[in-house]
């Protein structure tokens, strides 16, 4: 049984070029299959990278802005629960930023990222106490211009 191409009628030509034909398309729905999956894992990866950075951010982008508004009311209106307030949401923001910075603790810049924003609001609050002692003896042009 051993044919040549002369040898091989019209109907085995065609049949042979019908299974190459579909064994290509087989294969390439192997190679599409297994590129989609990894498409998917790696897609699905960066939307939970993004998800751990951007909503961690925005919560203490808010609780920031609450402190910030919390410590205005104390400073224009002297009452001390607003200054409690302000503490307790800038507490609120540090723990957020601490979790953040624990969670993306493998990448580097990232964590640094969350380092510097620590120092950051650090480096605020301390501000906003002394504001909050130059308002609290009676000295609210002090306060202010700390403030400013």
């Amino acid at each position: 049984m051993n044919e040549t191409a002369s040898d091989l009628t019209v109907g085995k030509r065609i049949g042979a070029g019908f299974a190459i034909g579909l064994g290509l398309v087989v294969l390439v729905t192997i190679v599409a299959v297994w590129a989609l999956g990894r498409t998917v894992t790696a897609y699905e990866s960066a939307l939970t990278q993004r998800r751990d950075m951007l909503v961690p951010a925005i919560q203490v982008e808010s609780e920031i802005r609450g402190a910030n508004v919390e410590f205005l009311r104390y400073l224009l209106e002297g009452d001390k629960r607003y200054s409690t307030a302000a503490d307790s949401t800038i507490r609120a923001a540090r723990l957020t930023a601490d979790r953040a910075r624990a969670i993306v603790n493998t990448e580097a810049a990232t964590a640094q990222n969350w380092t510097q924003l620590s120092t950051l609001l650090n480096q605020w609050a301390s501000g906003m106490d002394s504001a909050s002692a130059a308002r609290g003896a009676g000295n609210q042009a002090l306060a202010l211009s700390i403030r400013a």
